[in-house]
């Protein structure tokens, strides 16, 4: 059983573009592979009927492919548009 923590808000999963592939995935909380899908519906169509935003949909990427414990997989660390404004980005800007 997994018996791990994350960030408030994570639903169990949801789709995204895979940032390597440029297709359709599947992200499942707690998992570092996402899995490639075929779709006939948008992915903010299927996320939405989830209550899936782009906002928590960035996170659930951001823990798959930085880990389940970084600041990435926190869905307040990113804006309305998915895009990561957490510490890190803070920090690096000039």
């Amino acid at each position: 059983m997994n018996t791990a923590t994350y960030p408030a808000g994570l639903p169990d999963y949801c789709y995204s573009i895979g940032p390597k592939t440029r297709g359709p995935v599947i992200v499942y909380k707690g998992e570092s592979a996402m899995i490639g899908v075929a779709l006939r519906e948008s992915v903010d169509a299927l996320n939405a009927r989830h209550g899936v935003d782009r906002r928590t949909e960035a996170a659930m990427v951001g823990g798959a492919t930085k880990g389940w414990t970084s600041p990435y997989a926190d869905p307040a660390h990113y804006d309305d548009k998915g895009c990561y404004i957490g510490p890190e980005m803070e920090e690096n800007d000039d």
